[in-house]
């Protein structure tokens, strides 16, 4: 039996933990890209599409995980030790590779906190930006990588799992709304040739 971090006990709620995180950091991105495309089939095609790939890479790399998971319980980037196997060199463009995923994750989402609170360029923004930067700074110094990302994932994966499930019940709200009134104005527009008859 091996000591892995787990994101929950059960595999079902860390599974809606993922599902949940991966909403909330792609909400705001995938809204504004949503606007950029023409129609709504190609909106779907292309959410079907990118779901589906994204899936499949989840599950390849889950696998790999889950075949060598003597050699990678217990390390703070897993991949990283795969792709070591493969290639040295390999693993060295990898760990560039997640630095700069690293950065353009944090630095978007630091952009996105500072301007929630203070217009962008101002001079508040500028400070409550270098605080939050040493803020993240200081915690990532004393927190291990693989403790934060379990506290930082799974937290947002709650948060996200909220999210999904209004984002859901509206949805289905705003069609039995658009059901209701398209049935009302068919009702409307028939009453007149019955009366007249």
């Amino acid at each position: 039996d091996l000591d892995v971090q787990q994101a929950s006990n059960n595999w079902i709620v860390a599974g809606l933990s993922y599902v949940g995180f991966c909403m909330l950091w792609l909400a705001a991105f995938l809204t504004a890209l949503g606007k950029t495309v023409p129609t709504h089939r190609e909106a779907r095609a292309g959410g079907i599409a990118g779901g589906v790939i994204f899936s499949l890479a989840c599950v390849v790399v889950g696998m790999g995980l889950l075949a060598n998971i003597d050699r990678v319980a217990g390390m703070q980037i897993p991949m990283l030790v795969l792709a070591g196997d493969i290639a040295p060199i390999i693993a060295s463009l990898i760990s560039l590779m997640i630095l700069a995923g690293i950065y353009t994750t944090a630095i978007p989402l630091l952009w996105t906190v500072s301007s929630r609170f203070f217009p962008d360029g101002t001079q508040k923004y500028k400070v409550l930006t270098i605080v939050l930067a040493l803020l993240g700074t200081v915690i990532g110094l004393w927190l291990p990588f693989d403790e934060m990302v379990n506290i930082v994932y799974v937290l947002n994966g709650y948060v996200g799992a909220v999210l999904l499930a209004i984002m859901v019940v509206v949805t289905i709200w705003r069609a039995s709304v658009k059901r209701r009134n398209a049935g009302s104005q068919s009702a409307e527009a028939t009453a007149p040739s019955s009366i007249e008859n």
